[in-house]
């Protein structure tokens, strides 16, 4: 894997975007989801969004693993990589998470 690729899978794993309501129905709590090929958003009318794709990623194979439609109205750009501090972040929190998990014994 790539670091651009680490970084995402970090984010989806240690802060998820989407929770489940008594109502049985998601809704998002924070401003994006992202994923291994994407950054998604949400427009005005709610509508998840493509807002930018990953190295590598096309909009047709982005579109093609979500499981809803997308609005095809904005312009999709590109992400841009990690900055120094954000990937700083995101070791801090990999070495508090391995505080917390107990070894495997084998």
């Amino acid at each position: 894997m790539s670091p651009d690729t680490d970084t995402v899978a970090l984010l989806q794993r240690y802060r998820p975007v989407l929770q489940y309501d008594s109502q049985e129905s998601f809704y998002a709590d924070s401003a994006a989801i992202i994923t291994d090929l994407a950054v998604l958003r949400f427009g005005d009318t709610g509508q998840a969004y493509l807002a930018s794709l990953h190295p590598g990623v096309t909009v047709e194979e982005a579109r093609a693993a979500t499981g809803f439609e997308l609005d095809r109205t904005a312009e999709v750009t590109a992400t841009p990589p990690p900055t120094v501090q954000e990937l700083n972040l995101l070791a801090d929190v990999l070495a508090a998470a391995s505080e917390l998990t107990p070894a495997s014994g084998g």
